[in-house]
């Protein structure tokens, strides 16, 4: 009603700021964008205006509209006046973001800006694991196994640790060194005897 029947009212930048938050959190990507559109047209100066436009690429990345999101994040990492905190989580979405689109080269020098310049993130093991993902995928198995080795050393209990080891366990196989890569294969079926990645271990193995 406020934005309806008091157009020029004093809190309508809070009011749009609000609408497009709670639309997000509601994962609404619809509703978000166009609350969060019509802030930046109505207030192009405002002190919330980094959030404002991270938030865009968050609703845009939810849409699945990962380019449009990365080109948000692009020009905001530009700008002088994001914080730290939003920079962080910049550089982490358009690595996400570019991962999800297969453009490797970008989300591999992103997600090497969180490993080198956030090294106390929340994203930082995450950040990694798709490190190794991405090495290993372009078969570059000696870059690849000290990356995978230090996601057990910073969590032994991490989620994708089978695949983990399974990945070590390749990379050892495809460098021909083929004690190291079964010593990792028995560590897999030994940890995992009922896990994603047991076939393919024991075809090698």
């Amino acid at each position: 009603r406020l934005l309806t029947d008091f157009p020029n009212s004093r809190f309508l930048e809070y009011a749009l700021y609000s609408l497009g938050w709670l639309y997000l959190e509601k994962d609404d990507y619809i509703n978000a964008l166009a609350y969060l559109h019509k802030f930046e047209l109505y207030f192009p100066n405002s002190s919330l205006l980094s959030k404002i436009q991270f938030m865009i690429a968050q609703a845009l990345s939810g849409s699945g509209e990962f380019k449009e999101a990365n080109k948000r994040l692009v020009s905001l990492l530009k700008t002088k006046a994001i914080s730290d905190a939003y920079r962080e989580q910049s550089y982490f979405l358009l690595a996400e973001n570019s991962y999800r689109l297969d453009d490797l080269p970008n989300a591999y020098l992103n997600y090497l800006k969180i490993k080198e310049d956030f090294p106390n993130s929340p994203y930082y093991q995450q950040s990694i694991y798709r490190i190794a993902l991405i090495t290993f995928k372009q078969d570059k198995w000696v870059e690849a196994i000290p990356y995978f080795n230090e996601i057990i050393r910073l969590n032994p209990a991490h989620q994708e640790k089978e695949a983990i080891l399974f990945y070590i366990a390749m990379s050892y196989f495809h460098l021909g060194k083929f004690d190291d890569s079964l010593s990792f294969f028995d560590k897999q079926i030994q940890s995992f005897p009922r896990g994603n990645f047991l076939l393919p271990a024991l075809a090698k193995r």
